[in-house]
């Protein structure tokens, strides 16, 4: 089954989460620039009250590809300079065309 990745990435390096994709093989991606959102380190809205700016990316990733995507995901999530975030869910695709 195919599984729908929601990457989330705050920082200044957007270009990594799509570097890492198109490394793994991923033949496309949808990326939304500066959106806005709040979790466990607080509000990130590209002000100065609340710096920070977070880039989605959407991509529907086809069985073979899941598991060297997600590993290769995790491994950079490992690896954030202090103050950047990746993170990573998946979902079950019933239909793709």
């Amino acid at each position: 089954m195919h599984r729908l990745f929601l990457i989330t990435y705050s920082g200044t390096h957007p270009e990594i989460v799509a570097d890492v994709l198109k490394h793994e093989g991923v033949s496309g991606y949808t990326c939304v620039h500066e959106a806005c959102g709040e979790g466990t380190s607080g509000p990130r809205q590209g002000t100065r009250a609340f710096p920070g700016k977070t880039t989605l990316f959407f991509s529907v990733v086809s069985p073979e590809r899941q598991e060297p995507v997600m590993g290769a995901l995790k491994s950079q999530a490992g690896h954030m300079p202090e103050g950047e975030r990746l993170h990573v869910s998946t979902l079950g695709v019933d239909e793709f065309f």
